[in-house]
């Protein structure tokens, strides 16, 4: 062996005594920081994962040798202070809620395991997480708002169910009729239909439930068929005036009613379009019935609520309308 390689080899065996006294007479100073956690499932799998505090920071105190303290502090400024916990790796997939001690969590984490960092934390912390899974459940598909549209008869729904997936844990206490699926038709779709005929048009469907968003997963695309006949659709007129129509028994005619106002000044009325048009080409009579029985012409009342019951199929959506009126009793003809 030459005499420099004697000498290189000694000088790097003195450099490295003299920093391996350097790192235990001067140690690291111990670095404080607060670190959030996020949790990742293993892609395309069943499994579902939640933090029990999203967003909460936890406050360590790391210490150890310089250059390992150095690495972590590279690695926590890259990740925004935030470390990433594998379901399955880090954290058993086992379902249920589990409270798992943070310092066990990072000493098998892969940034510490085999590391001399010490981990310290003021009080013992843990994490609590979440795990479930997703499963499949079929569900009833139920037709939505038709809008101004009046069926004829029931809609079909074809398919009838779809397979939807629902978070394991909140899928086995919901009762059947909390969980189905509308199937509600585009506007435009049933803008263009013709009245009294057949019609099979496709819808999307959406969950009606007392879920959340996030815990159902619908299938891709989502859409059934709905067939149904349409009878008419419904439409709104506002229509006026309407004369009021008195009705007395014939044993009542020794009463006469004055009423304040013969007419109402206008009612809104809805039903289907062809009827509604029909009251538009005043095609169709409108008008109020007052009907007054023995006993409210004895006791003398003032007012009472006018009836439109005689306008089949149209529904007045105004009132109630009141007819204000005085009772008179004519002498008894001998």
């Amino acid at each position: 062996m030459s005499d420099r390689f004697k000498t290189i080899l000694i000088v790097t065996v003195v450099a490295l005594l003299i920093w391996l006294y350097a790192e235990q007479a001067n140690p690291a100073k111990p670095m404080e920081r607060s670190v959030t956690f996020q949790l990742v499932v293993p892609p395309g799998g069943d499994l579902i994962a939640r933090l029990g505090e999203p967003g909460r920071a936890y406050r360590f105190e790391f210490s150890g040798p310089m250059a390992e303290l150095e690495q972590l502090r590279a690695r926590l400024q890259r990740t925004d202070s935030r470390i990433s916990l594998a379901i399955g790796t880090d954290i058993e997939p086992t379902t249920g809620q589990h409270d798992f001690p943070l310092r066990e969590l990072l000493a098998g984490h892969e940034w510490f395991a085999g590391a001399k960092i010490i981990i310290s934390e003021s009080q013992a912390q843990t994490l609590r997480v979440n795990i479930d899974r997703w499963t499949k459940v079929d569900v009833d598909v139920a037709p939505g708002d038709f809008g101004d549209l009046a069926i004829d008869g029931p809609v079909v729904v074809e398919p009838a169910s779809l397979g939807v997936e629902v978070w394991e844990s909140v899928a086995r206490p919901i009762p059947p009729d909390q969980l189905r699926l509308i199937a509600t038709p585009a506007p435009e779709d049933l803008a263009q239909l013709a009245e009294g005929q057949s019609h099979t048009i496709g819808a999307r469907v959406s969950l009606s439930t007392v879920l959340r968003p996030e815990q159902v997963r619908l299938p891709e695309g989502s859409r059934v068929n709905l067939t149904f006949r349409l009878q008419s659709r419904q439409a709104q007129t506002t229509f006026g005036p309407v004369p009021i129509k008195l009705v007395i028994l014939p044993r009542d005619q020794n009463y006469e009613v004055t009423l304040a106002e013969p007419v109402i000044a206008e009612i809104r009325l809805s039903g289907p379009s062809d009827l509604i048009n029909r009251v538009k080409a005043r095609e169709i009579k409108v008008f109020a019935y007052l009907d007054l029985d023995s006993v409210e012409l004895s006791s003398g009342i003032t007012s009472k609520a006018v009836s439109f019951d005689h306008l089949a199929g149209l529904t007045v959506l105004s009132g109630p309308h009141l007819a204000t009126f005085t009772i008179t009793r004519r002498p008894d003809i001998e």
